[in-house]
């Protein structure tokens, strides 16, 4: 939550994440991301996970609708 609206890219999420020494590939964080997704949903939380193409990933905060602002 402290890098709200911030795009984070997969590379950065990788190695936060798994390291640089670890296995990991793209997949891994696309397939975490998704659990998240499902995850914020369940709990009718207030920001979602958006796909920014080509660079990564944003956490936003839901407007009273449900949709991403």
């Amino acid at each position: 939550m402290i890098n709200r609206d911030m795009v984070v890219s997969k590379e950065t999420l990788l190695s936060r994440v798994w390291g640089n020494d670890g296995e990991a590939v793209d997949n891994n964080v696309e397939i975490y991301i998704s659990f998240l997704r499902k995850k914020l949903e369940f709990l009718k939380a207030d920001v979602s996970i958006v796909t920014i193409r080509k660079l990564g990933y944003r956490m936003v905060e839901k407007k009273g609708g449900g949709e991403p602002a």
